[in-house]
């Protein structure tokens, strides 16, 4: 009975320790993304376009044939977190408007994100 009980006590432990060291999907957000496709571009269309998302801001930065674009921090808050996928609420920093941006894990590295004009992206985290 004694290493029965020592058994459970042991695995029940163990779990709990699995449990704690995952990661939210909302922390495995934390970081720099680059776009790897973006729904309805032109094509011939060279861009690049990275979001960096920290605990407060989506900065968006990126490149049109090689000219750099103006830089945009967009400040946000988790509005729900259900399994992979997320909802941040966004502020647009001069019109004031609020908008969404609705973000699925599809794994640590890569997410698949629809933003407040309803464009979709694929995005793959920059190491």
């Amino acid at each position: 009975m004694k290493n029965v009980l020592f058994l459970f006590t042991l695995l029940s432990i163990i779990m709990l320790s699995l449990v704690s060291c995952s990661k939210s999907p909302s922390k495995n957000l934390i970081g720099k993304w680059k776009a790897d496709s973006v729904a309805g571009m032109p094509k011939g269309l060279e861009t690049e376009i990275f979001y960096e998302f920290t605990k407060e801001n989506i900065i968006a930065t990126g490149k049109i044939h090689g000219e750099p674009l103006d830089k945009i921090e967009l400040p946000y808050t988790l509005k729900s977190e259900e399994g992979d996928v997320l909802i941040l609420e966004v502020i647009h920093p001069t019109s004031g408007a609020k908008g969404e941006f609705k973000i699925k894990m599809e794994s640590s590295k890569k997410i698949n994100l629809k933003d407040p004009d309803d464009k979709s992206f694929v995005f793959s985290k920059v190491e």
